[in-house]
């Protein structure tokens, strides 16, 4: 066999006192099973002479040098790179790269080479959005009434990606942004100012009557659904407001007020342990038996969208219906 040098001979003997089959050390080693056989069973004086043979077929290896060129197209091949990409790097053809690497390395495996790059590649993707997650949560605060495009330029990301680095909580926030037009520039003094006029024309106020002097033309000021998250409730904005509120009674077939529909809202987002929280969803689960809820008719005429109606929903103060298990990063999405 060849000259094996002191290292190489300590560093199969070492791996085989710890229990590493022959055939693995040899993969290891790049030695073959017989090689690595024989330095298990033969004492490193003898392996250290070199044989006329051996002599022989160093010579002519020495005679097939390796090109540089040749050296960095294996190179590329064992960190994962395609034929295709490694010809337009070093100037060949695709097939021309596939001859030199049979030849001075077939016994490079791609398809494990670049499972492992691909396994590679998607834990640091995987660990940068938990790490942009993080900080979103972290930030939150500052965060929440951006669009989906705002936000991810702040971390320098498509919008794609973002959506990965997101709660459901934190997405259904963000989509209800990019359909407010301009919702997230408020001030609280606006708000309060469009409650102000809009008692002026409906007395006592409530949402329903709310929500058709937006639709007229005759108020303007934000949705109900951004008066509920910036002030807690209907009641808690009209008062902040000074104007006298009221609620909204029957529609359809019993009464609701405005807290009780939210609040039905809010129970079918948290007995969705999945997260998903579409319109056909609901209306899934308000037609199951045990399930007293109202209509998605009635909802939309109180409240606007689905999009907007939810985000009441996470408002709520319910403790009943604790929602953190919806701010953590699902590992599906």
């Amino acid at each position: 066999m060849k000259q094996v040098s002191y290292d190489l001979y300590q560093k199969v003997r070492r791996l085989s006192k710890d229990g590493i089959h022959s055939l693995e050390i040899a993969k290891k080693v790049r030695l073959s099973e017989f090689q690595i056989l024989e330095i298990l069973t033969t004492s490193f004086s003898n392996l250290s002479e070199e044989s006329e043979i051996d002599k022989q077929l160093n010579a002519e290896l020495e005679l097939i040098a390796i090109s540089q060129r040749d050296l960095k197209i294996i190179q590329l091949r064992k960190e994962g790179m395609t034929l295709d990409k490694i010809g337009k790097e070093v100037s060949v053809t695709r097939e021309r790269v596939r001859q030199i690497l049979r030849k001075h390395a077939p016994d490079i495996f791609f398809g494990e080479i670049r499972e492992k790059k691909e396994e590679e590649e998607l834990k640091l993707f995987n660990d940068r959005n938990i790490e942009i997650h993080e900080l979103i949560k972290k930030n939150w605060h500052d965060y929440q009434y951006l669009k989906f495009e705002d936000l991810a330029l702040k971390f320098g990301i498509p919008v794609w990606r973002l959506c990965r680095c997101l709660s459901k909580i934190q997405y259904t926030y963000l989509q209800a942004n990019e359909e407010r037009k301009v919702a997230q520039y408020w001030s609280d003094d606006e708000c309060l100012k469009s409650l102000q006029s809009a008692a002026t024309y409906a007395f006592p106020i409530t949402v329903t009557k709310y929500r058709r002097l937006l639709e007229t033309g005759d108020v303007v000021g934000p949705t109900p659904a951004l008066l509920y998250q910036r002030f807690g409730s209907w009641v808690q904005a009209c008062e902040r407001a000074g104007v006298e509120y009221g609620e909204a009674l029957r529609e359809y077939n019993r009464t609701w007020n405005d807290t009780e529909l939210i609040t039905s809202v809010r129970k079918f987002m948290y007995q969705r342990d999945d997260g998903k929280w579409s319109l056909e969803k609901y209306e899934e689960w308000r037609r199951s038996p045990a399930v007293e809820g109202p209509s998605m008719g009635l909802l939309k005429l109180r409240f606007g969208s689905w999009t907007e109606i939810r985000v009441l929903g996470l408002e709520l103060n319910t403790p009943e219906y604790d929602m953190q298990k919806f701010m953590e990063l699902r590992s599906d999405e």
